[in-house]
């Protein structure tokens, strides 16, 4: 409707982040952050309890989704077509055991086994402004 506005407040990047992707106060969790190993980086981002988004990025490779997380465990499958994808999260001391397959022979989720070392937390602005999840 016509009339002057005032403005109150800015919109920040948290309240962005809050209203778009999870509670910030997980973001420090020990969880989330990014994971590398050889040439392959995995995001994490815890944004609820019990809930994750993670990404897969082995060269041109990109894989994201929507995970549950349980006891520091995160147990993934998909079923596309007559494709399944499996992956299995395990949190460690700053590491994460990753145990991934699919019945897709050439999938790159077949390669990415192993232990990652958490390399860095990310910040708000970095998962907004690089499209990490």
């Amino acid at each position: 409707p016509n009339g002057t506005y005032t403005k109150k407040s800015d919109y920040t990047s948290k309240d962005y982040y809050k209203d778009n992707i999870g509670d910030p106060n997980y973001l420090n969790s020990d969880i989330s952050g990014e994971y590398k190993l050889n040439n392959t980086t995995i995001t994490i981002v815890q944004t609820e309890k019990e809930k994750v988004r993670f990404s897969i990025q082995k060269d041109s490779f990109s894989y994201s989704m929507t995970g549950e997380l349980k006891n520091f465990i995160i147990n993934f499958k998909s079923t596309m077509f007559d494709d399944t994808d499996t992956i299995k999260f395990e949190f460690i001391d700053g590491t994460i055991k990753i145990t991934a397959s699919s019945t897709k022979k050439n999938s790159v989720l077949n390669k990415i086994n192993g232990t990652y070392k958490k390399t860095k937390k990310l910040t708000i602005e970095e998962i907004i402004k690089n499209g990490y999840i």
